[in-house]
C-alpha cells in the first residue's frame, strides 16, 4: 500500500518469496476448482512455484528456496565487494542481441549474456551494471527498444555465483510434496528446454 519512493517490494528480499507465494497460492486456488494442470513452466525464481505445482517439491521447501533466494540476492546487491550488475528487456532475437554484446565486449571489463529469450523477438540481457549502461545507449542510439528491469542484480548470469555456494547450504535437503494420487504433471524446464523429471527438481544444484 506504500508508495513507489518508501516501498519495499522490489527488494528481492520480499518480492521473490511474495512472487513464490502468490504463484503458489493461485495453483491452491485452481485446485480447490478442481482444476489441475498437466503440465507446468516457470521462469527464474518461478520454477520453484512450477516445482511445487508439479509435486516435486513440498510447498515448505518451495518457501525455504525461494526465502534463502531472495534474501541472500539482497545481500548480494548491497555488498560492496561485488560489482553491481543489472539486467535489460532488448526487442532483438538472441542472434542479433549477441552481436551488439560482441560489438561492446572488447571495451570492458564487465560481461554481459543472454539470460533469457522470451519470445522469437525478445530477449533479457544480465551483466555488469557499466557493461549494461553502454549497450543500453547503443541500442537507444539505433532506434531498437531496450528497457532496464527494476532489479539490482544481474541474474541468471555469472554474477550470481558470489551466493551460490551459500545458497546450496541453506537449502539443505529439499523435499517432495505428498502426492494426492494420479500422475502429476509434466514439468517443462527453462533452464534445459527439455522435459525434467521431477526427481532431478529436488537437486539443490538444479
Amino acid at each position: 500500500m506504500k508508495d513507489e519512493t518508501s516501498s519495499s517490494i522490489n527488494d528481492p528480499e520480499f518480492s521473490q518469496p511474495i512472487c513464490i507465494a502468490l504463484q503458489i497460492a493461485l495453483t491452491e486456488l485452481m485446485a480447490s476448482w478442481n482444476i489441475h494442470p498437466q503440465a507446468v513452466v516457470g521462469h527464474s525464481s518461478g520454477e520453484i512455484a512450477a516445482a511445487c505445482a508439479a509435486g516435486a517439491i513440498s510447498r515448505a521447501s518451495a518457501w525455504r528456496l525461494a526465502y534463502h533466494r531472495g534474501a541472500l540476492s539482497s545481500v548480494l546487491a548491497r555488498s560492496e565487494q561485488q560489482p553491481r550488475g543489472t539486467m535489460i528487456s532488448v526487442a532483438l532475437d538472441a542472434a542479433e542481441a549477441q552481436a551488439y554484446i560482441d560489438r561492446i565486449a572488447p571495451n570492458h571489463t564487465e560481461t554481459a549474456s543472454i539470460a533469457c529469450m522470451n519470445s522469437p523477438k525478445n530477449v533479457t540481457i544480465s551483466g555488469g551494471s557499466k557493461v549494461i549502461n553502454t549497450l543500453q545507449a547503443l541500442l537507444d542510439e539505433a532506434g531498437i527498444f531496450v528497457r532496464k528491469l527494476q532489479v539490482e542484480n544481474a541474474y541468471d548470469s555469472v554474477y550470481m555465483k558470489p551466493i551460490a555456494a551459500e545458497y546450496r547450504r541453506l537449502v539443505g535437503t529439499v523435499k517432495a510434496r505428498i502426492s494426492t494420487g494420479g500422475d502429476g504433471p509434466t514439468f517443462y524446464s527453462s533452464l534445459t528446454a527439455k522435459r525434467a523429471p521431477i526427481e532431478a527438481l529436488r537437486s539443490a544444484d538444479y
